[in-house]
């Protein structure tokens, strides 16, 4: 009997990057960048799939959540950084109480077209001029 890999329902592709198996392309990409920045010193330390528990107003856990990246910058500061491709109901949902669970963590989204802040776009290191113009 041989056990055949269903393939990804949204069609990300697994791919290798130093070693790593990451769920898509786009995740691997990410990891390349903030390895980038890690040897740039901006970044001290990148954890990948760091699971979070999330709590409802009760003070019962609800559930887990497991983004891609938590990378601690060296001025101490936490971001989570989260590749996705097409937003689910249930990420949609885990967002939002994530951060309501953990605001000092800063939640930061990479879709393919755009870098976003949480729920709501608002300007990223990328887009605000800070890490200057990035070629078309």
């Amino acid at each position: 009997m041989y056990y055949v890999r269903q393939a990804n329902k949204y069609g990300a592709k697994r791919t290798e990057f130093n070693g790593r198996h990451y769920d898509s392309k786009h995740e691997a990409g990410i990891a390349g960048e903030l390895e980038l920045l890690r040897r740039a010193g901006e970044v001290v330390k990148i954890n990948p799939q760091q699971t979070y528990n999330l709590y409802g107003k009760n003070g019962n856990r609800i559930c887990t959540h497991r983004p891609d990246f938590t990378v601690t910058f060296k001025d101490g500061h936490q971001e989570v950084w989260e590749a996705k491709g097409y937003p689910t109901p249930t990420w949609q949902l885990k967002l939002k109480l994530f951060e309501d669970n953990y605001p000092e963590i800063i939640y930061y989204v990479i879709t393919p077209r755009e870098r976003f802040y949480g729920s709501k776009k608002r300007s990223t290191p990328y887009n605000s001029g800070v890490f200057g113009k990035r070629a078309a």
